[in-house]
């Protein structure tokens, strides 16, 4: 996973870059298929922002975030993440794959004709 960090009116520090990646980490073991992540960090006045754009194999997911602390703005656009990413895999293995639905109607025309 590659993790592209840009700052708009602030200095991402590698304290900034270490906890991302940490917080980062832990969503890709629930999801392995995460390319890259393009994590943007600005203020505006006594707002920190944290915006996050994830690509997947299949899927572009974003969250964004504003707190009074950049470290809780984070945490909170992380937490959206895996949520977001929980609710993406879901969908994404409950749909049924092209080629099962034939091969079950196929057993059935073949039990249909030995009676």
């Amino acid at each position: 996973m590659k993790i592209i960090f840009k700052g708009k009116h602030i200095e991402v520090t590698d304290a900034m870059r270490n906890y991302i990646e940490k917080r980062l980490n832990k969503i890709e073991r629930h999801f392995d298929h995460i390319l890259e992540v393009i994590v943007t960090l600005s203020v505006e006045k006594n707002r920190q922002i944290v915006e996050a754009t994830l690509q997947a194999s299949r899927a572009l997911i974003r969250a964004e975030e504003e707190t009074d602390d950049m470290y809780t703005s984070i945490d909170k656009v992380a937490d959206k993440l895996e949520r977001q990413i929980q609710k993406y895999k879901k969908k994404y293995f409950q749909k049924p794959h092209p080629g099962t639905e034939k091969i079950g109607l196929a057993n059935k025309e073949i039990n249909i004709r030995e009676f």
